[in-house]
């Protein structure tokens, strides 16, 4: 699990660099992000996928870089809409809140996906897809 954390340690490192933030508040924010939509769940799901054809392959490798992608511009978006002394965890829930986003939905699908025993490349792909629009 420590090896699945540290594929994020330059993520928070170029974040904190670019943000006005501490180092704890990004690391804090990272480990929200990846609690919250259940990251290092999917990161699992896509590292055990079978592949059978070459654009499954593909497919994987950028779900991958996907993820990396949210979990960064996720924590990026949040700490530009984190008020003045305003914790991570508060910062969060409050973008959340004010973007009306619905991330309930998507952890149930996350859940669901966790639990089912035959994965499909595809449908692991829409999801972290899913996860991409909320980052946007």
């Amino acid at each position: 699990m420590t090896l699945d954390y540290l594929r994020f340690a330059v993520a928070s490192v170029v974040v904190k660099e670019h943000t006005d933030n501490n180092f704890e508040n990004v690391a804090k924010l990272f480990y929200m992000i990846f609690r919250q939509m259940k990251i290092l769940e999917l990161i699992k799901i896509i590292d055990a996928l079978t592949i059978n054809e070459e654009t499954d392959r593909a497919l994987k490798t950028q779900m991958l870089h996907y993820i990396e992608f949210i979990v960064v511009n996720l924590s990026q978006k949040i700490l530009s809409f984190q008020r003045v002394g305003e914790t991570p965890e508060t910062a969060f829930n409050n973008y959340l809140e004010s973007e009306n986003i619905s991330h309930e939905q998507l952890q149930e699908k996350i859940t669901t996906l966790i639990y089912k025993e035959h994965k499909e490349v595809k449908e692991v792909a829409v999801t972290v897809n899913n996860l991409v629009l909320l980052a946007l």
